[in-house]
């Protein structure tokens, strides 16, 4: 017995001193020697460049500890010349009782210090991120061999069990260059934490991160779990809370240029995300069930000087696509919009429906600082349509069709009766001569420069580059004016209108101003044409001076002749045989013996406003 007690303490102090010396031995080596062995490997598999600044494995006897700073990982050299992962310092810690007795790596804590990782999309869709993934078997590859490989790459795993990862003050950068300009987003003083990480059991992680913001305005918590065998990753549970009101509008710009022109004063709102379910592998989204909310949203900018407001937004997704309803008021009156998002992760496309009521528009014009403010309450509705993933294309796509109109409209500072005849060329006294034969009512509206709208409403279309104004009729007590034409969203407006003066007023203007009776239409009414351009906010109305220009002179030219013609019955009968009605000119000399001149009177006028409207459509070589 005291042979077998003495050789288990031999056994016992040999085993204790080779442990010793392994663990002085361990001790006393310096990793950083491996480390250009271990940089030479990663840039075999990967092809990137590893750099570590300095490296220490430190020797307990309850576990091991692996230290690292200046930690830096090169990008892929399609995408950047930039690092793509920078780390101040990783301190990794593993249970080494676990590993020799359970064989299971046991990482008692991963800690991560200041990391930095930026992910580039470039213009042909592609991820950085795409090359440090393990390759699987095509989409066509049968799936039989595409499951054997992805269960030879998780067999050859050890199981590996991690306690707590955390990483602290982390910056996560996503550059898309797919828009132009480029689109770049950065996640700031991003702190994760992850319990009970495993390769086969669900795990739990939370996440507070800055966005546009100097305080931390993102909160993220979910559960996921890996799937080695089919290399896919599943998310349930996430919840992403995003507060708006702490958004730095500078920095939010920065990052988005192609927001710039709409110039942000005001971003308020709450948005709430729950994917319940995610599923994502090798071949992409494999399966999706989330739900977006926007609350309490508040919008203010250069171009809208007044806000929206209530905007609420919710959006439901699957794998393939998403629908959008959205509410909110502006001015006094409810905005909606509902449209379905479809294939959004290949070749998106959306259609929809929007519709405004009740919107007032005295509050707009003040806030755009028009020179006549605007009374009434306007509504709109219509649909819309585009396609694409980049912006550029989106806007190419855009397509936009609308009907709108006004009710209780009146405008202050301009009436359009007054404003219509005191521009009317070779007319320049019209108003001054007619004013005292107009309606009480009229005097008093041109007096107080208001025009009391009776009926407006119209129908345009919307492109990328234009609205194209399709019908357009504004009804008045005395005129009515129909317009068309096209409104470039970037340069000068390009509108006709007609300015139709009711055949009631048209009388009494005649009547006091024969030279109008020029304009007069066959339905009795004042025909005043005239563009409209300029910039929208700042428009320009000029009258049709080539336009009014024939018509009264032609008028004027027309009554000096038949002037001529009652005392010339010889030139008369030519023009009659002329222009007339193909009688001849020896029905004149029947005048004597026809009391009433039943056939001559009738066809004096006609053949002589023939006889005019030639000449003058030869001098200005234009139709009537």
């Amino acid at each position: 017995m005291k042979v077998v007690k003495i050789v288990f303490i031999s056994i016992g102090a040999l085993l204790a001193v080779a442990a010793l010396g392994l663990y002085f031995f361990l001790k006393s080596v310096d990793i950083n020697k491996y480390i250009p062995q271990i940089a030479q490997e990663v840039k075999k598999t990967i092809g990137r460049d590893l750099v570590v600044s300095r490296a220490d494995l430190n020797l307990s006897f309850d576990g091991a500890s692996f230290e690292a700073r200046g930690v830096s990982l090169s990008d892929d050299t399609k995408f950047s010349s930039k690092p793509f992962l920078l780390i101040n310092r990783v301190r990794i810690g593993v249970d080494l009782k676990a590993f020799i007795f359970s064989h299971k790596i046991q990482v008692t804590e991963v800690n991560l210090f200041e990391p930095k990782v930026t992910i580039i999309r470039n213009k042909d869709g592609q991820l950085n991120v795409q090359s440090l993934m393990p390759a699987l078997p095509s989409k066509n590859a049968d799936a039989q061999a595409k499951k054997e490989a992805a269960s030879a790459s998780s067999a050859a795993l050890p199981l590996v069990l991690v306690d707590s990862l955390e990483v602290s003050n982390a910056e996560l950068s996503y550059i898309d260059e797919t828009f132009s300009p480029q689109l770049a987003l950065a996640l700031k003083k991003t702190n994760i934490s992850l319990h009970g990480f495993s390769l086969t059991d669900a795990f739990h992680y939370t996440l507070k991160a800055a966005l546009f913001s100097d305080p931390q305005n993102i909160d993220l918590a979910g559960t996921a779990t890996l799937d080695l065998a089919s290399l896919s990753l599943m998310i349930q549970e996430l919840k992403i809370d995003a507060d708006f009101d702490k958004f730095n509008l500078s920095e939010l710009e920065a990052a988005l240029p192609m927001i710039q022109p709409a110039g942000l004063k005001e971003l308020k709102g709450k948005l709430d995300i729950l994917v319940a379910k995610a599923k994502a592998g090798a071949d992409g989204l494999l399966s999706l069930k989330a739900e977006a909310t926007l609350k309490d949203g508040q919008v203010l900018s250069s171009l809208l000087p007044l806000p929206v407001t209530q905007i609420g937004v919710n959006t439901k997704a699957d794998e393939k696509n998403a629908s959008i309803t959205m509410t909110a008021m502006f001015s006094g009156g409810q905005i909606k919009e509902q449209g379905i998002l479809e294939n959004f992760l290949t070749v998106p496309s959306m259609s929809g429906t929007f519709s405004g009521q009740d919107i007032e528009l005295e509050a707009v014009t003040q806030a755009y600082k028009l020179p006549a403010k605007a009374t009434g309450k306007a509504s709109f509705d219509g649909k819309f349509s585009f396609s694409g993933k980049a912006p550029q294309d989106i806007l190419a796509s855009f397509k936009s069709d609308m009907t709108f109109g006004l009710k209780n409209g009146v405008v202050e500072g301009e009436n359009l009766v007054k404003a219509s005849l005191s521009n009317i060329p070779l007319l320049p006294n019209l108003w001054d001569t007619i004013q005292p034969s107009l309606s009480t009512q009229t005097q008093e509206d041109a007096k107080k420069g208001v025009t009391v709208i009776e009926q407006c409403d119209g129908a345009a279309n919307m492109n990328a580059t234009e609205i194209t104004l399709s019908r357009f009729e504004l009804v008045t007590r005395d005129i009515v004016l129909n317009a068309s034409g096209s409104v470039p969203l970037a340069s000068s407006m390009n509108i006709k209108a007609d300015i139709l003066i009711q055949k009631q007023l048209a009388a009494v203007l005649i009547a006091k101003a024969p030279d109008l009776n020029g304009l007069k239409e066959d339905t009795g009414t004042l025909r005043i044409p005239v563009s409209v351009s300029g910039l929208l906010l700042q428009p320009q109305v000029h009258p049709d001076v080539e336009y009014l220009t024939k018509k009264i002179v032609a008028n004027r030219g027309q009554a000096e002749l038949e002037k001529a013609l009652k005392k010339n019955p010889q030139v008369q009968g030519v023009f009659n045989a002329l222009f007339g009605s193909g009688e001849t000119s020896s029905s004149a000399g029947a005048q004597d013996n026809a009391p009433s001149s039943q056939t001559q009177q009738p066809q004096q006028p006609v053949a002589t406003q023939k006889a005019v409207g030639a000449l003058f459509n030869a001098i200005f070589d234009k139709k009537k």
